[in-house]
């Protein structure tokens, strides 16, 4: 897929450096694909959490989708409201 980028969460977790690699993946790449690596706590409900965390941490108005253990986080234009799909419990 043209213009992507996937990026891992390990055991540490979302740290300052996740959220400035991630920012800085934002300025040439639409969508970004960060996988959960079984370290990170993986769950249905941690998945939730690390995307809003992820979310709220980054400056800007950003949208992700959850599959399975991958969110895909999108870069929102500033006429739209960024969209948040969860999975269904």
């Amino acid at each position: 897929m043209k213009n992507q980028l996937e990026m891992q969460i390990g055991k540490q977790g979302v740290t300052s450096n996740f959220i400035q690699t991630l920012e800085n993946a934002f300025k040439n790449h639409a969508i970004v694909r960060i996988s959960l690596l079984k370290a990170s706590g993986r769950d249905k409900d941690s998945v939730i959490k690390i995307a809003e965390e992820i979310r709220t941490k980054l400056s800007g108005t950003y949208g992700y989708r959850i599959i399975g253990f991958k969110i895909i986080m999108r870069k929102s234009s500033k006429s739209h409201v960024a969209k948040v799909y969860k999975p269904k419990n």
